[in-house]
């Protein structure tokens, strides 16, 4: 069985405490980039997600993967093409109109990445 890193991501929410002289001045400590992230945190529902191009980068090499715009540059069919939109493996490129369709979700992949 093939391994595989997936991006995800998810937001949270936090309260942290500062010690300023007025509130602009602790919103900008806490705007700092050294500033280090409150460790009690809570979840907030529905926001994790898994970031479909972050994750075929990750994989595409390991794997053998090509993406729609590997294909059009190099002017000739490389396989597998991997969906921008699901993932899937399943993308057929037709040269006549110069793009690919996902078998598996039905998305033409630059009608996909220019909705973006």
């Amino acid at each position: 069985m093939a391994q595989f890193k997936i991006s995800v991501g998810w937001e949270v929410y936090a309260t942290t405490y500062i010690e300023a002289d007025n509130l602009k001045q602790a919103i900008e400590i806490v705007n700092e980039d050294d500033f280090p992230l409150p460790t009690d945190t809570n979840y907030i529902d529905g926001t994790f997600n898994v970031d479909m191009e972050s994750t075929i980068e990750l994989n595409r090499k390991e794997n053998n993967y090509h993406t729609i715009s590997d294909v059009i540059e190099a002017q000739c069919t490389l396989e597998p093409i991997v969906c921008a939109n699901c993932g899937s493996t399943e993308v057929t490129f037709n040269q006549g109109i110069g793009d690919g369709q996902c078998a598996d979700c039905g998305e033409w992949q630059l009608e996909f990445l220019n909705k973006q």
